[in-house]
């Protein structure tokens, strides 16, 4: 490329075009090497005019804030028939640090829909007794129940498992309830107790 010299009082406005610029431009720059950050700035042409964009803008949406809660090694006692709030001790992952004392809050600007997978575990249950979990929202429950019932056999474990969707807003809190159908208290399986959500994305 030849060389053009700089005429006195500089460049003049829209005088520099791709026959100025050399691929060192980039490849003479140090590598980021790293997903950018949500205020790197990047170079675009909208409709014939230069402007400049936060690559938040153009990153591919993704399921966060994200989360699971388990009870860990800790066994809970259920009251016969009367929807319990389940302990959730132990954190496995929470990206957005918005669960803890057993619930998970929306953070500020993550309004939206969340789905969520959740279950727990009675054992020492006898025939066609039941266990029961459901989602409470702001204190609230928000879903059937959903109910697993053994046909036969005594002293069995009885787990009962399921998921939802629901439409939240910042500040709006989500915590796990279940029963049994047992005659007496009986001891969760702590292997079988858990809690986990994610956002939507593009939803």
């Amino acid at each position: 490329m030849s060389k053009t010299t700089i005429p006195a009082g500089g460049i003049a406005d829209d005088a520099i075009s791709e026959e100025h610029i050399d691929a060192t431009v980039i490849t003479g720059s140090t590598a980021l090497a790293a997903t950018p950050a949500d205020t790197d700035e990047l170079l675009i042409s909208d409709a014939g005019t230069i402007k400049r964009v936060d690559y938040s803008y153009i990153k591919g949406a993704d399921n966060t804030p994200a989360f699971q809660a388990t009870a860990g090694t800790t066994a809970q006692t259920l009251s016969n028939n009367t929807f319990t709030k389940i302990n959730l001790g132990t954190e496995i992952f929470d990206t957005a640090s918005a669960f803890g004392s057993n619930k998970f809050t929306v953070p500020s600007g993550e309004s939206g829909k969340y789905s969520f997978t959740y279950g727990i575990a009675v054992p020492n249950m006898d025939d066609h007794e039941a266990v029961e979990v459901k989602l409470y929202k702001n204190g609230s429950a928000v879903d059937n129940t959903h109910v697993i019932r053994r046909a036969t056999g005594g002293s069995q474990l009885v787990f009962a498992q399921s998921t939802q969707i629901l439409n939240l807003s910042a500040s709006d809190y989500i915590e796990l309830y279940g029963q049994h159908g047992e005659g007496s208290s009986q001891d969760t399986n702590y292997s079988h107790v858990f809690l986990s959500g994610y956002k939507l994305a593009g939803v």
